[in-house]
């Protein structure tokens, strides 16, 4: 548990990360087995847009009997419904065992500070207010709890999606794979500033959120001696400066994940201007067919929509490691 004041300076990520998973010991196989459905959902994903390519590619053509693509394409078809069958299951059963994970994590992290709280001395009890204590013991563990069952494993879901995607790219045409790597550098720039803003954003939100519930615990379980000694205007003041406080916290978080993500969005939508331009130039060239400017189209719609689920869950992520310095 953080110390007292709250005047903490951050953990390396690394030394969190370290200390969290200790907690998934109990849990390694089930993980693991979740883990690897994740690639079964990855394969999915990716493989339809090429399938998608290939079929274009084969309806225009000219020496195969009309009876022959309609068989070919049903076929095709029922395989891809297949697939996707498939993958719902595979993603239910991921999704069940990540979330039994998650509470069996959430639990054991709840009992263990609340035995830390208790064995706390009368001295250090005082200096805490009860409110802080309960956001301790109930939203940072759940906070920790969501970032094990959603977070991380959607993250390197994205990551591998990115990578073998990119590797797709190079091998359809690596000319306009290089061009859509363009915008990478940015990205990473962007990223970069945006984590050293939003670690101090949600650590503060997490502070005032604690200060505000030990104001209100301490106020409403002690609201006769308020009244007694006629202090309920000081004690109204004292509550509005806490929550101006919290609500002008939250703007900054809010400003901070608002500009970084319309700036990954534009930069997305710069990379696909400049894939369609040249895509459709390659493919009057001959260099390259329709079917498969179509999935490389789609491929680098792909390519950035992991992109923008990692700004959710980096977001997401940077909320559970707020808690998890607590």
């Amino acid at each position: 548990m953080r110390d007292f004041t709250e005047n903490h300076s951050a953990h390396a990520d690394k030394h969190l990360i370290k200390r969290l998973l200790t907690y998934l010991k109990p849990h390694k196989f089930r993980f693991l087995s979740a883990f690897l459905m994740m690639f079964v959902t990855t394969f999915a994903s990716i493989i339809m847009p090429l399938v998608t390519g290939w079929s274009i590619d084969y309806m225009v053509r000219t020496d195969v009997a009309t009876e022959q693509k309609m068989l070919v394409l049903t076929i095709g078809a029922a395989m891809a419904v297949g697939v996707l069958a498939v993958s719902l299951v595979v993603g239910f059963f991921q999704q069940v065992i990540l979330q039994d994970i998650g509470q069996d994590v959430t639990h054991v992290m709840r009992k263990q500070v609340f035995e830390h709280i208790e064995g706390l001395s009368i001295g250090q009890i005082n200096l805490l207010p009860v409110g802080k204590l309960v956001t301790r013991a109930t939203n940072d563990p759940g906070n920790i709890s969501d970032m094990f069952t959603n977070t991380i494993v959607n993250l390197i879901r994205n990551i591998l999606m990115m990578v073998i995607i990119g590797t797709v790219l190079v091998v359809l045409n690596w000319k306009m794979a290089l061009l859509t790597f363009l915008t990478l550098p940015i990205i990473v720039f962007a990223s970069a500033i945006f984590k050293k803003y939003s670690r101090t954003a949600y650590r503060t939100v997490r502070t005032n959120v604690s200060e505000i519930n030990g104001f209100l615990s301490e106020n409403l379980s002690g609201m006769k001696i308020t009244q007694i000694f006629n202090q309920e205007e000081k004690k109204i003041e004292g509550f509005k400066v806490l929550n101006d406080r919290l609500r002008k916290s939250y703007f900054r978080e809010i400003n901070t994940f608002g500009i970084y993500r319309p700036t990954i969005w534009l930069i997305a939508m710069a990379a696909t201007i400049m894939t369609v331009y040249f895509g459709v130039t390659t493919v009057i060239e001959g260099g390259l067919s329709v079917g498969l400017f179509i999935s490389f189209y789609i491929y680098v719609g792909q390519f950035f929509e992991p992109i923008q689920q990692i700004t959710e869950q980096f977001n997401a992520l940077q909320n559970g490691f707020s808690s998890a310095e607590k």
